[in-house]
């Protein structure tokens, strides 16, 4: 996309040299947004569908512009007929890496837009939004990663930190085991929505659907477990994330999350052993299996 930008904006002028910067500077982002899609992609990012399709097709329009612009180098005219062109001119090699671009994006929007499920949140028949009406909350931060973390949540479902509780009415900070504030006398935890919230989930990953969808629906579980302080059933349910799911970054992912809740538990062997199977999978090591390793040692 680069090279295309170069040659037709700076080196052809095939826009005009009025549009040689602006459009020179359009492909720059059209190409940044191609490479940050393609990891998104690569990791199935669950949220990131809707992103993914609007920058492909923005991707093919340029791609389309391009083949449009170098269509006279490479298909020539002669007498009743056409001829394509080969040859080892800058032009000419753009213009048919383009085309196969071209073809190898149209199938990838195909397959993501049946398979819009790797990606997309599964519907938790309102579970979600059931746990929003808190009689209790947790600070805003979690002490250990700084992540947000919101009400009914007991340990942080980013590194499994138990979290202090903070009654929703007057903030007093409350016993681990308080259900009412001694303080204000506001309920202190809606245990019943924090169940059906769970159960939810559980019932869930029991439906007959395609193994990625399935994994998906594991993980969301294990965070859900985690924020109600279950770091046995988190942990387990992390490990059938990880069985279900083929791709490697993917399952190193859920192997890194469910290693930082074993450090956190004391359970420092089995973390250990998870994220040097993580190493393995993935040596670049994107899920950040490496420098937990290195925090752990130290």
């Amino acid at each position: 996309m680069l090279l295309s930008g170069i040659w037709a904006s700076l080196i052809g002028f095939k826009l005009g040299a009025v549009l040689a910067i602006p459009s020179f500077l359009v492909f720059i982002l059209v190409a940044a947004s191609e490479m940050s899609t393609g990891k998104s992609v690569w990791m199935a990012i669950m949220g990131s569908w809707r992103g993914i399709m609007t920058t492909l097709l923005m991707v093919i329009l340029v791609r389309v512009l391009m083949i449009y612009l170098g269509w006279g180098g490479a298909i020539v005219t002669r007498g009743a007929g056409t001829e394509l062109v080969f040859s080892y001119t800058l032009e000419n090699i753009l213009f048919w890496c383009n085309v196969v671009l071209l073809a190898v994006e149209a199938v990838i929007i195909l397959v993501l837009y049946r398979r819009s499920d790797l990606f997309m949140s599964q519907d938790d028949g309102g579970a979600s939004r059931r746990t929003a009406i808190a009689g209790s909350k947790t600070v805003s931060e979690c002490p250990s990663c700084n992540e947000v973390v919101e009400s009914f949540w007991q340990s942080c479902p980013y590194c499994g930190t138990s979290l202090p509780r903070v009654c929703g009415g007057c903030g007093l900070t409350l016993d681990e085991l308080a259900t009412v504030c001694p303080q204000c006398g506001k309920d202190a935890v809606d245990s019943e929505s924090m169940e059906k919230t769970i159960a939810t989930f559980k019932a869930l990953v029991q439906e007959d659907v395609l193994p990625e969808a399935k994994a998906t629906r594991y993980a969301r579980l294990a965070e859900a477990l985690l924020k109600n302080g279950d770091t046995e059933g988190a942990v387990a349910a992390y490990q059938q994330a990880i069985r279900h799911t083929a791709f490697p970054r993917k399952r190193t992912n859920f192997m890194v999350r469910a290693a930082r809740i074993l450090k956190n538990t004391g359970n420092r062997t089995e973390a250990f052993a998870l994220l040097d199977e993580a190493m393995r999978l993935d040596p670049s090591d994107v899920a950040g299996a490496g420098p937990m390793q290195a925090e752990m040692k130290a």
